[in-house]
């Protein structure tokens, strides 16, 4: 009964051994994905186009080591010392593959590259912000201020393509509708071509809303003068034209009129007869003066015995 047991046991065993032998040597093939990584690359050159972040290479080799082959930390070494501007073809070769000669390299995808190559530039351009918010905004506010900080930015890219750009554009796409906040500000990318880098890539963006305003013409009338003590003054145009900026929303009602007046501006040791008088504005609040007509105010100051 022994013998029996250790004659099946070797069997097995030989039978096991028979298999590996059979298995491991039967060959397999397989695709596997290599990073690209670029090795002496000229200074002051930039790849445009043509450059892939990976090609599949195509393997065969024993079935049982194409099983543990570990291929994650391989990538393929792509030598590109030799590039100038313009198109340069790029044979990718087999023997560059980073693996043990237990494996055949079939074939590689892509077997060559075909890289566009132009010099490395740099310009300064202004730096433009676009926000899409500033129609919606309430029908009696408006943009006061839209500012970048900084006002430009350093471009690095091909010169083929930094010469069509003369601006760096930055899009902002905030809204704001009733509780709209007179300031704001927001970090926001530049928005470029994918082979032209900002320096910075981010700028702060600022923003101001104020309330929307227009310019009317106002009449006053019947202006009085406070004369110093012993003396009458007394004003020959006694009406002035003024042309004011406002809110929008408070010339809506003629309310405001009354808190808008003209005050002559008169010197305590003013001498009788004739003079031309500065005068002062009164408006009301978040309001200005634009122009006044006339400049000054024709008066007779006489004595008050």
């Amino acid at each position: 009964m022994t013998i029996r047991w250790q004659t099946m046991l070797v069997a097995f065993l030989l039978a096991v051994s028979t298999w590996y032998l059979v298995t491991g040597r039967e060959k397999v093939e397989t695709w596997i994905p290599l990073p690209v990584e670029m090795t002496n690359t000229p200074a002051g050159l930039v790849i445009q186009k043509g450059l892939v972040k990976h090609i599949e290479v195509r393997v065969r080799g024993p079935k049982g080591m194409i099983g543990t082959l570990d291929f994650k930390k391989l990538a393929y070494p792509l030598d590109v010392s030799s590039l100038k501007v313009g198109e340069n073809l790029i044979d990718l070769d087999a023997d560059k593959v980073p693996l043990s000669r237990a494996y055949e390299i079939v074939e590689l995808k892509p077997d060559r590259l075909i890289l566009t190559v132009d010099r490395e530039a740099v310009k300064t351009v202004p730096v433009v912000v676009d926000w899409t918010g500033a129609d919606n905004l309430h029908h009696d506010l408006q943009l006061v201020e839209l500012r970048a900080t900084p006002a430009f930015v350093e471009l690095h890219g091909p010169a083929s393509e930094l010469k069509k750009l003369d601006e760096a554009r930055v899009r902002m796409d905030t809204q704001f509708e009733e509780d709209s906040p007179r300031s704001w500000s927001e970090d926001l990318p530049v928005l470029l071509p994918e082979s032209v880098k900002a320096q910075p890539g981010l700028v702060r963006v600022d923003l101001e809303i104020g309330p929307k305003t227009q310019r009317i013409t106002v009449k006053i009338r019947s202006i009085e003068a406070e004369p110093p003590t012993g003396r009458k003054v007394e004003i020959a145009d006694n009406t002035v034209t003024l042309e004011i900026e406002g809110p929008v929303a408070l010339f809506r009602n003629d309310k405001f009129r009354s808190e808008i007046a003209a005050y002559p501006k008169i010197d305590p040791d003013i001498k009788p007869g004739k003079h031309e008088l500065d005068y002062w504005v009164s408006l009301p609040q978040g309001c200005r003066l634009v122009s006044k007509t006339p400049e000054k105010l024709s008066a007779v100051v006489r004595e008050v015995k």
